[in-house]
């Protein structure tokens, strides 16, 4: 910082060389001066230096005088002293002001300001250092304080507005000038232009209060006005700044708070949807924390459990859960608060107020407080109904299967018993026919014909049923059964059937699955020898594909036969139902009967897609994992 031709200067260097003029003066202004003195001649060599040089930079003053105090000065403003110098010396300057860094035999830096006066009759320049720096650390600081402050002003996420206590806008930044539509050359210049008419009165007493010091600081939600005339709503905070004992400036931050009213809103009026079905729902809600503790339940869970809704707040959701479906729903609530399940449904009984239970699903799952508390919800459903109708039903299945297992122990006992008498009747029927049939005519001949046929018939039948019989009676354990090995058994027993009919089986790469190896067996065997049985015009065509789902596979027979009506879909899986005459197809229908149960003992079911024309498509599954057959 330079400054020439001051007039304090002139005079204050005046008085100086007056001083040193009275040499014995000069000594006493030299020895007890704390600021820096020198004298320098025209040819730039110092000619004297007072006692604080030494005391200030560490060196001694014939060492600084050798040097002409070069080594005081700071490498990078030494061009500069040198130019000022010369300068002077020059006669181009008589006074001159400037700062300079200078630097102590420790290192230290320190800040000079210089003022310096020549003298061309003595061919002298006189100065004189007076240490600055705790006056410009203290600028610096000013300057980097003002430079956070402009930035932080205008970089900042809100708005910022410094008003006078009149109500005056002294600065407001980008962002808000951006916010409310206004252009930085023309801002708004008062309080009252930036508040909306409708809030204008409450704004303005806030503002009087804070002045009046009711408040140290304040803040409140209003709508400030843009530029055309819509509303903002916005959060200000305002505090008084103390500048000086006469002035105070108040400093507002102005944040924008329309999404937050808007999700506030949106959120008002979904605690309002929330409440009017908490309140109405037919089926019980609860909301419980910590080991049960109910905090809220609703007027359906109250009436449930015949408790006033008053009374169940507070209360432990244990306290009205059955004692044998206590270690259940403990275990599962634990499993809740632990984080290993995030929901569950469980099936309990609960004690109503007069000691009575009744069935009910409750559905259980966490949910966040706006508190950020975490707790459970509780929908439940009373199912006393049903559970009492499956209990009945569970028992009319028990005596059902009872009455089953009679059946189908009659079914084979009868089979069982009947296949001896039959073999005798059928045996000699044959001798009969072939000892006495020359002594019929030919209407005996023809009704001998229908004897034997009948027999032959009949034992089919009940060789048949025998068979479907057995599928429950007498069962083994499931084991893995390959398919490729079950259809190369199919074809080996089907062979001159395929032969004669130049049928074709296509099958994909089979699987190996868990089963009754002679039962899949059965199901391939019946589908395969149906398809060829009832082909079409052309050679029977078979194709089979299976196709992985989860716990099942689903297995496909697809052939290209004279096909099936829809209204005959069910009818073909009832046992000895037929669809067409002993003449044109043989058979005792139950074959498909017998692949229908089997396929339901292994967790499946079966169904068919056919039109007449168009072949068939049967399909069933099979349950992966199965252990042992149930009986």
């Amino acid at each position: 910082m330079l400054k020439t031709e001051s007039k304090d200067v002139v005079k204050k260097t005046q008085e100086a060389t007056k001083i040193l003029s009275d040499q014995s003066d000069a000594d006493v202004f030299f020895r007890l001066s704390h600021d820096l003195l020198m004298v320098v001649g025209f040819d730039k060599q110092v000619k004297r230096l007072n006692p604080a040089w030494e005391q200030v930079f560490g060196y001694a003053l014939e060492e600084l005088a050798a040097q002409n105090t070069r080594q005081t000065i700071h490498r990078e403003d030494l061009p500069k002293t040198e130019q000022i110098l010369q300068d002077m010396c020059d006669g181009k300057l008589q006074v001159i002001e400037y700062t300079q860094r200078m630097l102590t035999t420790g290192g230290e830096c320190l800040h000079y300001a210089w003022s310096l006066v020549s003298d061309s009759d003595k061919k002298v320049i006189y100065g004189i250092g007076r240490n600055v720096t705790s006056q410009v650390s203290l600028f610096s600081d000013m300057r980097r304080n003002e430079q956070r402050f402009n930035a932080l002003f205008e970089n900042t996420a809100v708005g910022i507005l410094l008003l006078r206590t009149d109500g005056s806008i002294l600065n407001i930044n980008q962002q808000l000038l951006n916010r409310m539509g206004y252009h930085a050359d023309a801002p708004p210049t008062r309080l009252k232009e930036l508040i909306f008419e409708a809030d204008l009165k409450d704004s303005m007493a806030l503002f009087a209060n804070l002045l009046e010091g009711k408040h140290q600081s304040t803040v409140a939600e209003r709508r400030l006005k843009k530029s055309n005339g819509d509303a903002a709503w916005s959060r200000v905070a305002c505090t008084i700044l103390e500048i000086s004992p006469k002035e105070q400036l108040v400093m507002a931050l102005v944040e924008d708070i329309e999404d937050e009213r808007m999700n506030k809103k949106v959120l008002d009026a979904t605690e309002k949807r929330f409440k009017a079905v908490f309140d109405s729902s037919p089926s019980g809600i609860m909301i419980t924390r910590n080991e049960g503790e109910i905090l809220h339940a609703n007027p359906a869970m109250a009436e449930m459990l015949q408790y006033d809704l008053e009374f169940l707040t507070g209360t432990n959701v244990f306290d009205y859960t059955y004692s044998e479906d206590r270690p259940d729903t403990m275990r599962m609530v634990q499993l809740l608060n632990n984080g290993q399940i995030a929901e569950y449904d469980l099936e309990k009984r609960y004690v109503r107020k007069d000691g009575t239970t009744f069935w009910a699903k409750t559905w259980v799952s966490l949910m966040e407080r706006s508190e950020g508390e975490v707790v459970r919800v509780a929908i439940v459903e009373n199912i006393d109904r049903r559970k009492k109708a499956e209990q009945k039903l569970e028992e009319k299945n028990k005596e059902l299967m009872e009455i089953n297992q009679e059946l189908e122990h009659f079914a084979y006992v009868a089979s069982h018993d009947l296949q001896e008498p039959l073999r005798t009747v059928a045996s000699f029927i044959q001798i009969l026919e072939k000892k006495y049939s020359h002594l019929l005519d030919e209407d005996g001949q023809q009704f001998m014909g229908f004897v034997v046929d009948g027999a032959k018939r009949m034992q089919a039948l009940i060789r048949d049923l025998l068979e479907y019989s057995r599928i429950n009676r007498f069962n083994t354990d499931y084991e893995r059964v390959d398919l490729n090995e079950v259809l190369q058994m199919v074809n080996r027993a089907l062979k001159e059937k395929i032969d004669s009919t130049d049928a074709v089986i296509l099958a994909e790469n089979l699987p190996s699955i868990q089963g009754n190896k002679i039962q899949l067996t059965q199901i391939f065997q019946n589908l395969i020898d149906n398809a060829i049985k009832f082909k079409g015009e052309e050679a029977p065509e078979i194709i089979i594909s299976v196709e992985e789902l989860p716990g099942k596979w689903e297995i496909q027979v697809r052939d290209n036969g004279i096909g099936i009506s829809q209204e005959y879909f069910q009818r073909i899986f009832i046992i000895f139902q037929r669809l067409h005459t002993h003449e044109e197809y043989s058979g005792t229908g139950i074959g498909l009967a017998l692949c229908k149960k089997i396929i339901e003992r292994h967790g499946g079911e079966i169904w068919l897609d056919s039109a007449p024309g168009g072949g068939t498509t049967f399909t069933f599954t099979i349950a992966k994992n199965l252990i042992r057959a149930v009986s």
